[in-house]
């Protein structure tokens, strides 16, 4: 595929638009044929091909301890957060990654959201002070501050999320424009309300909130945004120093995703149990990157080495940010969506109808029952909104060895791929959406998110007799376009003075910012899994005989001519697929040999009648 250079200019550096994971027009994809593809392997390769990045040697600092380090050189606004607010207290029980509570990736993937807020305003104090980046002493203090706020989830990160979302009570934030980032809907929303983290911010709380409300589209009148973030301008007591413009506020919060984006990939490389190769070339990309990442009046930029003779404007062999791209995703396909962080979603899913079930009175399809939700995870009761036995399980990567995990817990039924199902009857049944009403018959519980595929199922296994109460795991990653702007290198001008231009953001600048469009994608549809599981063990810690089930999936599927080959169910099935990497080759030998060995108690406990691969 070739590189698309897009005529308009986007708005920053990594600006990014999800497209659905399975587009109905095959034209979706056709119309993006121009753009460069980047994908995890792409990295691989990138690293192997630059032998001259070695890991480091010598005796590292302990993980936690380099952690530590790191507090005391941010602002004393930003220690106060750290030491005295309540909220960002939690966060310290919330790990970075759904992996984390999975026995595959968990015994490596331990950093948390407070690891990370504080690394993430770390990087933002590095990147403010550099050079190219144009930033005043105000702004980064918000900046560092912003960091330190940005991220305020609650067990289980994304996976949350996307369970909040599917309430049919919750706020269409994704209108609002927040996708379906209800924590940083929340956090914004906090930081309004909590007159706590308002005195400790001070001077820096009217821009803080700014930076973090940005994605908000509602007129700054609309009665919702104003209950949410507060009027516009806010009013403020006299000395105040005068709020940042919007341009300046949009600066800030493209260099916070940015940073995030920074934050979050070393950390996921350095606590995931990789091999050292690809670590040593991850910071080699990062430093890379930021080498090259400048601002260029209020906008944010990547800036270029001078193109060869004859090549279009904007065009390269290769940008900082490739090399990134496919970090990313190396990470995205093999641990972040693997099949087995993706079961972490329809676990957390269950016990949540559990409880609304449980304890809450009113109608499960209202406001009120999403209000019962946030209100639950806000504070961190996760006992209440999760259960026990399911908190058991989810911390059961760090905890005495016969405790059971998701693995030793659930089995897989069918393990396909998406590339599997042809084209109208099987793609089409998982992006078509039954309604909540429907969603309730056959689980109990008003649900947004459950598909054609998984109602039908779950119908035709209870006209059976049969236990319906399968988890139905698609591979949650999405096709995702990342817009960079670039400037070229100057070829008449002396750099400094370049380079003082834009900074100034001088009319006379002799560049021409243009965007460099890439395309993050799975290194192949082949990866993203359709997996059908159900629960094992029985309450005694029994195998449940699950092949009279397995097998009615079997006849369904095949009745239904989902399947571009009948065949498929029996020769591609895994009952090791939550169990083993994608590509084992990418994680150390020790970590290799870990996940070898594991065998799931259903397993070992008698394997419930399914063929053992």
């Amino acid at each position: 595929m070739k590189q698309g250079i897009v005529q308009i200019p986007g708005k920053n550096p990594g600006d990014s638009t999800p497209l659905n994971v399975f587009p109905v027009q095959p034209s979706t994809i056709q119309d993006l044929k121009d753009i460069e593809c980047i994908s995890g392997d792409d990295f691989r390769q990138h690293v192997l091909k630059e032998r001259s990045v070695q890991p480091e040697t010598g005796v590292a600092t302990p993980y936690k301890e380099w952690i530590e380090s790191l507090p005391p050189q941010l602002s004393k606004t930003g220690q106060q957060i750290i030491d005295s607010w309540w909220s960002f207290e939690l966060l310290s029980d919330v790990y970075n990654c759904g992996a984390a509570h999975t026995k595959l990736f968990g015994p490596d993937v331990d950093h948390t959201r407070r690891d990370h807020c504080i690394h993430a305003a770390f990087v933002a104090r590095q990147v403010a002070e550099r050079a190219l980046i144009n930033l005043s002493d105000h702004e980064k203090t918000v900046l560092e501050l912003v960091m330190l706020l940005h991220d305020p989830h609650r067990l289980g990160s994304h996976a949350l999320d996307r369970v909040i979302a599917s309430i049919p009570g919750a706020p269409d934030i994704h209108a609002w424009g927040w996708s379906e980032d209800f924590h940083e809907y929340h956090g914004a929303q906090e930081i309004y309300r909590d007159p706590n983290l308002r005195e400790i911010l001070g001077v820096y709380w009217a821009d803080v909130l700014a930076v973090l409300s940005y994605p908000d589209v509602r007129a700054h009148d609309d009665p919702g945004r104003v209950k949410d973030f507060g009027p516009t301008p806010l009013p403020l007591p006299a000395g105040h120093p005068t709020l940042l413009t919007k341009e300046r506020i949009n600066l800030l919060y493209r260099l916070k995703d940015e940073i995030d984006r920074m934050s979050y990939l070393e950390l996921d490389f350095k606590r995931s149990g990789f091999d050292p190769s690809l670590i040593a070339g991850l910071q080699h990309c990062i430093q890379d990157y930021q080498e090259h990442f400048i601002t260029a009046g209020d906008h944010l930029a990547v800036l270029l080495p001078q193109r060869k003779p004859g090549m279009a404007k904007g065009s390269q062999e290769s940008y900082p940010f490739d090399p990134w791209i496919g970090a990313r995703q190396l990470h995205r396909e093999n641990i972040a969506t693997h099949p087995t962080a993706c079961l972490v979603d329809a676990v957390l899913q269950k016990a949540l109808a559990d409880t609304v079930q449980t304890y809450f009175k009113g109608q499960m399809d209202t406001p009120g029952c999403y209000r019962f939700v946030r209100n639950i995870a806000l504070k961190g009761d996760y006992q209440k909104l999760f259960g026990t036995s399911v908190l058991e399980v989810l911390t059961a990567p760090r905890s005495a060895q016969g405790t059971l995990g998701l693995e030793d817990l659930y089995a897989p039924l069918v393990s396909i791929t998406a590339d599997d199902l042809v084209e109208i009857n099987g793609r089409k049944y998982l992006s078509h959406k039954v309604t909540t009403e429907v969603s309730a018959e056959v689980c109990g519980f008003p649900r947004t998110d459950m598909t054609k595929l998984e109602y039908d199922l779950r119908k035709h296994l209870q006209d059976k007799g049969l236990d319906h109460h399968i988890f139905m795991i698609l591979s949650n990653d999405f096709e995702k376009i990342l817009n960079f702007k670039v400037v070229e290198g100057p070829e008449h001008v002396e750099k400094r003075q370049f380079l003082d231009s834009l900074a100034q953001h001088h009319s006379e600048t002799p560049a021409e910012v243009v965007d460099v469009t890439r395309f993050a994608v799975r290194t192949s549809p082949k990866i993203q899994k359709l997996i059908i599981a159900m629960k094992a063990l029985d309450d005694s810690g029994s195998c449940k005989n699950l092949l009279p089930v397995q097998e009615e999936i079997q006849a369904f599927f095949k009745a239904r001519n989902i399947l571009k080959d009948p065949t498929t169910l029996e020769t591609s099935y895994n009952h090791r697929a939550f169990c083993e990497p994608l590509v084992s080759q990418i994680f150390r030998a020790d970590v290799q040999k870990r996940m070898a060995d594991f065998q799931p108690a259903w397993v070992t406990r008698g394997g419930c009648g399914l063929t053992l691969t």
